[in-house]
């Protein structure tokens, strides 16, 4: 039996429109077939249109009230989720700059596309229409044009899913005439929202990367992230019903020394003999430049040897399907629709309010169904009376924490949750900042659950560092410590109360990891952000990090300033090589191959922490002259 609160809100539900009504039935069907994934990427880029109104393909006014009834209806993005599910797509991705795709590459890419338009393999890319990305549109386009000749119109299609950009980096990625051979287009906004989407459409058993610059290498680095944590449902584009991808990298025989992509095998190959990361998810493999023909065999045999369907989701009843829109309609009555910041600080978290208002609302909508066909209705009500407004109350407090967050600056500290991975020189460069930014009354942020690993450590040291400031001064620090987590289904960790009465504060945990990767760069009025040893997301958050760095005034970003990066690429051991050397190579090599200019990588990022102290004290004193 409902209660009081939720008998409230289905008074409320009864003014409803009809077309809301069919807005929540077709987003529990898109939740059933797809997972949440393509309704997170629309909820985030359909809040974009409040912010900028030329978002074409989002069909609000301005004077719109933002609502999830508004950004679970259904638009272009749902509609290539829908076409493309059942549908084998090769993301072919590489350098945007035709100055830098060789011309072996360019044949590559042609046999690419040929052999697999006949095996009815369409393509998926970030839709550049130069470099390596505009010669995969132009292969794919010529197969599916010879294709159509000599059998009639393919159901082959060519997706592209781009990235908004400003100024002369818009010319990139402008419109292509494809005729009628089924190019689809939708535009988003950020990183946030486009890269879960050019990974997420179709079944993508094998995706390939030319030669590129920093886009591309966030684009290996987010499947290979994401797969981490493929046990673990919301968390990242991959769960039980979709399997990973295998990643091949291409080089170039015209590169005099290794493989272009030798580096980032090399890290890979680091992180996982460091048990920083697992042997499960997507797989890395370099296919040598001169032997094209042999690649192209190897990535179209990958899509005949795993044409095994992926296990369907199961189906909901009439029942359970009619408690689902129920659920959903309540969750987002309750407080969880998404708002309009536009006279905000910071504008950007329009877009990520609305995304994590999604992610609580599909979190709680599942637990609610797992209940309601496990242990029945009752269990399952009480649980959306509890959280209804639970989400609410949570959500708020994350917006009132960042707002007050915005006038001060922060440190962040990514790094691995194993403990084996601390060492001296890491120890001494943690505390050094973190008592400075103490002393400073400057914010901390750590990525994780803060009980295991680094982030324990940096916990521990901000705790010691406040008790000591008090101590000696007198008074209290205004410094704060903020994590930002993911949590997984059953392992959500609320505020803490550490040593000596301090408290954390706790940002909204039900993310996914590129969403908690933006979220907490939202933290300060300016940021440091100190990438010790890790895993893939540690690396995911450093190369994510430069490549707003580099596109800052060209995207929307979620920096009110320019951060600062500091890289610590110390050894393991004394006598080992440096951690992050493989991933300072790739982009010297990125540089060199003018995959990127020289304004847009600086060597200085890579911290080799031969004098910690004296390192500490620099990036401190970068932030205090913002």
């Amino acid at each position: 039996m409902a209660t009081q609160n939720l008998a409230k809100l289905d008074r409320q539900s009864q003014n409803l429109s009809p077309k809301d009504r069919t807005s929540f039935s077709e987003a529990i069907e898109s939740w059933q077939r797809h997972g949440p994934l393509p309704l997170l990427v629309n909820a985030g880029n359909n809040a974009a249109g409040f912010l900028y109104g030329d978002q074409k393909g989002v069909p609000h006014e301005p004077s719109d009230e933002p609502s999830l009834l508004n950004h679970f209806h259904h638009q272009p993005i749902l509609d290539l989720y829908d076409r493309n599910q059942d549908k084998q797509l090769c993301c072919a991705n590489g350098t945007a700059r035709n100055e830098a795709l060789t011309g072996d590459v360019d044949l590559f890419l042609n046999e690419l596309g040929t052999s697999l338009v006949q095996q009815g393999v369409g393509h998926i890319c970030g839709g550049a229409v130069s470099g390596a990305m505009g010669a995969a549109i132009k292969a794919w386009t010529q197969a599916i044009k010879k294709s159509a000749l000599r059998d009639g119109v393919p159901e082959v299609e060519i997706t592209t899913v781009l990235l908004k950009l400003f100024g002369e980096a818009a010319k990139r990625e402008a419109p292509m005439e494809l005729e009628s051979y089924g190019e689809s287009s939708v535009k988003q906004l950020t990183w946030l929202t486009r890269t879960p989407a050019l990974h997420g459409i179709g079944r993508q058993d094998a995706m390939v990367f030319a030669p590129g610059g920093l886009g591309t290498l966030l684009e290996i680095l987010f499947p290979l992230s994401a797969s981490q944590h493929s046990t673990q449902g919301l968390a990242g584009i991959y769960d039980s019903y979709r399997k990973p991808s295998t990643l091949y990298c291409i080089s170039s025989t015209e590169y005099r020394y290794e493989h272009f992509w030798a580096p980032m095998a090399q890290l890979e190959q680091r992180m996982r003999e460091a048990g920083c990361s697992s042997v499960q998810g997507s797989d890395l493999r370099l296919l040598e430049p001169q032997k094209h023909t042999l690649a192209v065999r190897t990535i179209a045999n990958e899509f005949r040897d795993r044409r095994e369907l992926v296990a369907s989701r199961p189906a909901l009843t009439a029942d359970q399907k009619e408690a689902a829109i129920r659920a959903l309609t309540l969750l987002s009555l309750g407080g969880s629709h998404p708002r309009n910041l536009a006279d905000s600080q910071h504008s950007f978290m329009t877009i990520l309010d609305n995304t994590i208002s999604a992610h609580r609302t599909l979190f709680h909508l599942r637990t609610y169904m797992e209940l309601y066909s496990a242990r029945g209705r009752y269990e399952a009500e009480n649980y959306l009376e509890d959280n209804v407004s639970h989400s609410a109350e949570e959500r708020e407090n994350c917006l009132n924490t960042l707002a007050r967050l915005a006038k001060k600056p922060a440190a962040r500290f990514v790094g691995s949750t194993r403990e084996h991975i601390w060492n001296k020189n890491i120890e001494q460069y943690s505390k050094e900042v973190i008592n400075l930014a103490v002393e400073s009354g400057y914010t901390i942020v750590v990525d994780g659950l803060g009980t295991e690993g680094m982030a324990k450590r940096w916990t521990d040291m901000w705790v010691a560092a406040k008790r000591a400031f008090a101590v000696q001064n007198n008074r209290e620090s205004e410094s704060e410590l903020v994590r930002v987590q993911v949590a997984f289904p059953g392992r959500e960790s609320a505020k803490r109360t550490l040593a000596h009465g301090y408290e954390e504060v706790v940002l909204p945990t039900v993310l996914n990891f590129e969403t908690r990767n933006e979220l907490a760069a939202c933290v300060g009025s300016k940021q440091a952000i100190i990438v010790a040893p890790g895993g893939q997301t540690a690396a995911f958050a450093a190369a994510q990090a430069i490549l707003n760095m580099q596109l800052l005034k060209k995207m929307h970003t979620p920096y009110p300033k320019m951060p600062e990066i500091q890289i610590l690429n110390a050894p393991l051991k004394e006598d080992g090589p440096r951690f992050y050397g493989d991933l300072q190579r790739q982009l010297q090599s990125m540089k060199q191959h003018e995959m990127l200019s020289p304004r847009d990588y600086n060597d200085e990022w890579f911290v080799h922490l031969e004098d910690p102290k004296g390192d500490a004290k620099k990036l401190m004193n970068s932030l205090r002259s913002q």
